[in-house]
Formats: C-alpha cells, sequence, structure tokens
C-alpha cells in the first residue's frame, strides 16, 4: 500500500522567548546531564558536548533526577534515509516504537547552541522535534512522577498516523484507544499517577485521526490519574497543517481522574476542520462532531484554562465541502467540567460558508468563566443552533444550544461585541485586574511561578483601567479565612496589591491604615477584617478575611522546690519537688499525648518512680502533695539529666485543671558554689491538640551547689 505523506520543511522558525524559570532548573544532587546534538551518533556517551548522543539515548540512559539538553535543530524519530511509505511489518514496528519518551523524574531542556555549562546559559536557536510518518506520538510520559518535564521545544506532526497499536495500553482496555489522540504529546496513566509539565513550548497544528490531535491527556483504571500542566508554551499554526476535530483532550475512563492545566498559553491561528471522531468509541456521531480547541471528557474531570490569549481561532477557512458546525473554544461532554479565567480572546473566525450564516463561537455547557474579555464570542447567554439552518445543510453541534459569554460585571466579563466598556474614574467593573482567590481555589497551583502574586499588567490588558484602585486581603500564606487559637501569637494579614493607602478594620472594632494588619486573638469568636485601597480619590472594593478564634488547650508548667540548695554529700544532696502543668486556656486536652521534658544541668541526676501517690516537696509547707505519677510513662532517658515524660493513652488534662508530676533531683558532681538551672518544658504541638499557646511552654529552677 502506498500513503500520501508531506515531507517537513528544513528551515528553523525563530526561536521563541524563553520563560527561564528557576524553580524548574534544579536538579538533585548526583544527577547527571545528557548532552544531545541532531548529528550525533548514538555510540557515543554523551556526557560531554564534545561527545554528545542522540536524543533516543540519552533517554534510555537517563534515570530520575538527571536532564537531558538538546542542541538546537532539527530531530527526526528516525531518519528519512530508512523510511518506507509501504513498510514491512518489521519496518513499521520499527517506525511505532520511535516516539521520544521521557522518563519519570527526567527533565528534557531544549534551546541549547552547544557550548552551554550552566542552564541558565541557553542561547541557542530553535529545538524542532518533527514527528515522523507511522509514529502515533512525538513525545510521550506513562506513570512518569511529578518534576518530570519538557522544557524548550518546537514539535511538528503534519504527517497522518494509520491505524494500529502504539503500545501504550497494556492493562487490557478494550475501550481506549490512544494510537488517534496527543499526536505531539500524549500524556497516560494507567492504573497509576502520571504529572508531568510542559513549559515554554511551541506546538503547531496536527494531523491525527481522532480528538486532541495536538495533546491528549489521558487516564485510564480506576487508580489512575493523569495530571498535566502546560505552562507558558505557543499554539500555532506554522505550518499550514489541516487540523480536524480538536486541538486538545482531557479525558478518563473506566474511573479514572483527568486533571489538565493550561497556563500562560498562547493559542495564535489555529484552525479546526469540524469532523467526526472514528477512533474515540462514539465520542461523535454522524450528527454530532467536534470542532474544538480543547476537550473535556467525562464528569470529574478538572480542565483549567488561566491567564490564556487566543487570537484569530475557529473553524479552517477552507472550501464548502467542509462540514458546517459552531465553533467552541471549550467543549464539556459526558457531565465534564471547566473553568476558564483571566483569559482574552482577541478573535474567532469561522469558514467563509459558515460566517455567511451566522455560525457563532462559543461553549458547551459547564464552562464557568470569569475575568475575561471576549472579542468573536458570541455575547448571549445562550442561543439556539436549531434556528440557524443552510438549505440542504445539516448544522452540527453538542447539544441544540450554544453557551456564549455577555458581559457580567458581577463575573468581570467584557464582550466587545456590547461595545467597548465605558469605564468612568473610580469604576469597579475592571479595576480587580483579574481573579486573585485563584490559590483560595487551587491551592495545588501554589508552585506556579507569579500566580500568587500575579495581578497588574497580567495576561489581560485592559489599558489604564489597570491603574484603578485595588486590593486583595489575605493571609501571610494566600488565603481568605483563617482558624487559629486563642492568644497565638503574631497573626498577620496582608493588603496586597494596593499602589495608594490600605485601610481596614475589624469587627472587633479595631483599624488602622497599612498593608500588614495585626489580628488580635485574645479572645474567642469570628471576626472580620475589611481593607479597601485608596489611589487617587478613588476608593477600591472592599477585600475580607474571616479569621475565627477558638479555645485550645494551653499548657503552662511550673516548678515547685523551695529548698534548691544541695549539699555536695549526705541527706541534703537530694531534693524532691513537683511539676505542675496547668491548662489555662479552658480547654480540655486530648489523650495521652501530652508530652514534657525535664532538663538538670551537668552534675545532677534526676529519677522518677510511676507507681508514686504523694511527695514530701524539700522546702514545702503542705506536705505530703498528691502526684499523678502512675498517669505519665518515661518515654526516655538520657544518663539521668533529661527525662521526657508521656501522657498515657487514654488520661487528659482537664479544661483549667493540673497535673502534678513527683521527681528527686540528685547532686552527683556539681561543683562547690555552682549555679546552674533546672527547665521543665512542654513540648510545642503545632497541631493545638493540648497545647495552642507555646509561648508559655517552658519554666526554670536555679540551683546551687553548696
Amino acid at each position: 500500500m502506498h500513503r500520501f505523506l508531506r515531507s517537513p520543511s528544513r528551515s528553523s522558525s525563530p526561536a521563541i522567548l524563553l520563560l527561564l524559570m528557576t524553580w524548574l532548573y534544579t536538579s538533585p544532587a548526583q544527577a547527571s546531564i545528557w548532552f544531545v546534538k541532531v548529528d550525533s551518533s548514538a555510540s557515543n556517551t554523551g556526557t560531554t558536548w564534545a561527545n554528545a548522543t542522540s536524543f533516543h539515548k540519552a533517554l534510555r540512559l537517563a534515570q530520575a533526577g538527571d536532564q537531558v539538553w538538546l542542541a538546537a535543530g532539527l530531530y527526526f524519530n528516525y531518519p528519512w534515509s530508512v523510511f518506507n511509505a509501504d513498510p514491512t511489518e518489521a519496518q513499521f514496528q520499527f517506525y511505532v516504537s520511535r516516539s521520544y519518551r521521557i522518563p519519570s523524574g527526567v527533565k528534557v531542556y531544549g534551546h541549547f547552541a552547544g557550548d552551554e555549562a550552566t542552564l541558565d546559559q541557553r542561547h541557542g536557536a530553535e529545538t524542532h522535534l518533527y514527528c515522523m510518518p507511522f509514529v502515533y506520538h512525538a513525545v510521550v510520559f506513562k506513570n512518569v512522577a511529578e518534576g518530570t518535564l519538557l522544557d524548550g521545544v518546537r514539535i511538528e506532526a503534519s504527517t497522518a498516523p494509520i491505524d494500529g497499536d502504539d503500545g501504550l495500553v497494556t492493562n487490557g482496555s478494550t475501550s481506549l484507544r490512544t494510537t488517534h489522540v496527543g499526536r505531539e504529546i500524549i500524556n497516560y496513566a494507567s492504573d497509576g499517577i502520571s504529572r508531568p509539565t510542559v513549559t515554554n513550548c511551541k506546538l503547531d497544528q496536527a494531523v491525527c485521526g481522532g480528538a486532541g490531535a495536538i495533546i491528549g491527556n489521558i487516564a485510564d483504571g480506576g487508580s489512575g490519574l493523569a495530571a498535566l500542566r502546560v505552562i507558558g508554551c505557543m499554539f500555532v499554526n506554522l505550518t499550514g497543517t489541516k487540523m480536524v476535530n480538536s486541538a486538545v483532550m482531557n479525558r478518563s475512563y473506566d474511573g479514572a481522574k483527568a486533571d489538565l492545566l493550561l497556563y500562560n498559553t498562547t493559542w495564535s491561528r489555529v484552525d479546526i476542520i469540524p469532523n467526526y471522531a472514528p477512533y474515540d468509541n462514539g465520542l461523535s456521531t454522524v450528527t454530532d462532531m467536534l470542532s474544538a480547541l480543547i476537550v473535556n471528557v467525562e464528569s470529574g474531570n478538572p480542565c483549567r484554562i488561566i491567564n490564556c490569549r487566543f487570537e484569530d481561532v475557529g473553524i479552517y477557512p477552507g472550501s464548502p465541502a467542509i462540514p458546517l458546525s459552531a465553533f467552541y473554544l471549550i467543549a464539556n461532554l459526558r457531565g465534564a467540567t471547566s473553568d476558564m479565567v483571566n483569559c482574552q480572546v482577541t478573535s474567532t473566525h469561522a469558514s467563509h460558508w459558515h460566517t455567511d450564516i451566522g455560525l457563532p463561537a462559543g461553549f458547551t455547557p459547564g464552562v464557568t468563566l470569569s475575568h475575561c474579555i471576549m472579542n468573536g464570542v458570541s455575547n448571549l447567554a445562550t442561543l439556539n443552533l436549531t434556528t440557524i439552518q443552510e438549505s440542504g445543510h445539516y448544522i452540527h453541534r453538542y447539544g441544540d444550544v450554544l453557551y456564549g459569554c455577555p458581559s457580567d460585571p458581577v463575573r468581570h466579563l467584557v464582550n466587545l461585541a456590547d461595545g467597548s466598556p465605558t469605564v468612568a474614574a473610580c469604576n469597579t467593573l475592571l479595576t480587580d485586574q483579574g481573579d486573585n482567590t485563584l490559590l483560595e481555589r487551587w491551592s495545588d497551583l501554589v508552585d506556579i511561578p507569579g500566580l500568587a502574586d500575579r495581578v497588574k499588567k497580567g495576561r489581560i490588558d485592559i489599558g489604564p483601567d489597570e491603574t484603578n484602585p485595588n486590593v486583595y486581603l489575605q493571609t501571610t500564606t494566600g488565603i481568605s479565612s483563617l482558624t487559629v487559637g486563642r492568644n497565638t501569637a503574631t497573626v498577620m494579614l496582608l493588603g496586597k496589591y494596593c499602589d495608594g493607602t490600605v485601610n481596614w478594620s475589624g469587627s472587633s472594632g479595631v483599624s488602622g491604615t497599612g498593608s500588614s494588619i495585626p489580628v488580635s486573638t485574645s479572645l474567642t469568636g469570628s471576626f472580620v477584617y475589611q481593607a479597601t485601597c485608596t489611589t487617587n480619590n478613588c476608593i477600591s472594593a472592599p477585600s475580607s478575611v474571616t479569621v475565627a478564634v477558638i479555645a485550645l488547650p494551653d499548657l503552662s508548667p511550673t516548678l515547685s522546690l523551695p529548698q534548691a540548695n544541695f549539699s555536695a554529700s549526705g541527706p541534703e544532696a537530694s531534693r524532691q519537688f513537683v511539676v505542675n502543668v496547668f491548662e489555662v486556656g479552658g480547654k480540655t486536652t486530648s489523650m495521652g499525648s501530652v508530652t514534657l521534658t525535664l532538663s538538670a544541668p551537668t552534675g545532677y541526676s534526676l529519677t522518677f518512680n510511676s507507681s508514686l501517690t504523694s511527695i514530701n516537696v524539700s522546702g514545702g509547707t503542705a506536705n505530703p502533695v498528691a502526684v499523678d505519677n502512675g498517669k505519665w510513662t518515661v518515654w526516655s532517658n538520657v544518663a539521668g539529666q533529661q527525662l521526657r515524660l508521656v501522657l498515657n493513652p487514654g488520661q487528659s488534662i482537664d479544661a483549667n485543671g493540673q497535673s502534678v508530676l513527683g521527681f528527686t533531683l540528685s547532686r552527683t558532681t556539681a561543683n562547690s558554689g555552682s549555679v546552674s538551672n533546672m527547665t521543665v518544658n512542654v513540648a510545642d504541638d503545632p497541631g493545638g491538640s493540648y497545647d495552642g499557646n507555646p509561648a508559655n511552654n517552658v519554666y526554670a529552677r536555679i540551683l546551687n551547689g553548696l
């Protein structure tokens, strides 16, 4: 059989602007760097630039923690010289096995000139990976750990694969086909977890037989989790490749979960040809076909599109033979939901036939929009597609209703079809410059550089309106609510992003100015703190944080030893004393969790008798003193100088109560005339189960050696 194939261009485009994120550069100790050049022999070791090896060999050698450095140039999965358009079975198996499969924990970087000694010296031209005929995926991740990375490459896949087996599905699943999804990048979790990151890459339109021609994030099996992050990448159309169905797909099978994040990505002139998905096992029907940039399939799969820009995206402007279809920026199928936040759509387009009959661009149900500017997207909340018909033609769609994006001040949405917004001084529609609650909603994004603090001059450029006053009140960890124990020391809130004056107040009657806001924890209750920003006589909308101050157990120890003078020998060389552990917070401690440490100075020795029920305190006036020694166990004893005791299981210290422990301290080798300290310390309790206030956990007593 003979197959038509398009040869790749040998010319390289200019290097894309690399966002060199230092958080991605660090490699573990003892990790190796493998050096790769286009024309290098696989027989080379790859341990230096001078002895650079092939990409495939470097991936075989690399282990978790290693890095692979790719010099600039055009890389093919296999040489064109061995290509046969009508391959034998042996040749075909060779072709399909030539994906670049990145091992778990390995970081792959492009854009090297071939003389760099450190990662931040990268200054090479474009590293271009060309997906050859019959290779199902240019880059493969399968069940890889978090930290696995592909950074700084361009990928092109402009020749079509054929039906077959890519070898990824090995668990016997009959419902899953990965061969026709993710032609350029596929992340596949099979009964396990796969968490790679792709950064600063340029992804060209791809030829693929199914949905998700450029990227597929696929999870399979009940324990499968495919969590792919695509950060700072460009989706482009440099080759004019005709891409059908959809560009990116997030999908799970058999109870697994697929989690896709697109952050700071740019889409430029990306075209989709409406088409069925014949390899997707019922995803499309004869009357329902896909024409979408991003497809999210199955309930419970999160798909988050944050800080992204879409420029002139839409349906391929080709011949009238192209099926008539609505264009979806995001299509949720089978109950899936997606979020689009802080994004801008500058323009969309349809083929000339679609334009003539007024087919719109929009979304399926289940897409939550906020803080976006739209142009070329329907400004209607919903549009009944059955009212748009062309004689003799069926309008393909997913459901009869397309969802648009009308301007909405509450959600901070602007649709330019409603006209450019007139923003008067001190208007609040656009003043918050983006959704600053992202970390509160999605704490897993905390490690993305700049996300926690990005607002001004961010992905959405709304011109001078970004200078309007804005404030976002947060805790120091970036959340908008906080629970602390009573008397917790140094609790602060931050009024962020204000270029003017932050004015704040609390429901307890306190108020002040400044971006650092102290929180009183002396009283229990729920307290609302509110802040505004004043700039150029304009006052921002208020931002608030609720602080719940709750009663926690608070243990405070004392040590009772009235007679602390020790003779060198004889009866006066030993003293009996008690440690009182008071609960002063008004809250009973948890059972069996209190830890106490008693430390004697050098030259003294401590003893503790767990069967003791009373003790005569040396120099005391109310002897004997009842003790609770039977409720405690010595956990460790360091040469008699340090005793660590733990409250027994089932025991607690009552609210406003105490526990009394009796000890004996004996002088052994302490010098005459020496003065030293004995201390008792309640161990810090970060969880607050037995002590929520570490400020009063230590007590000391001076000892005198006569």
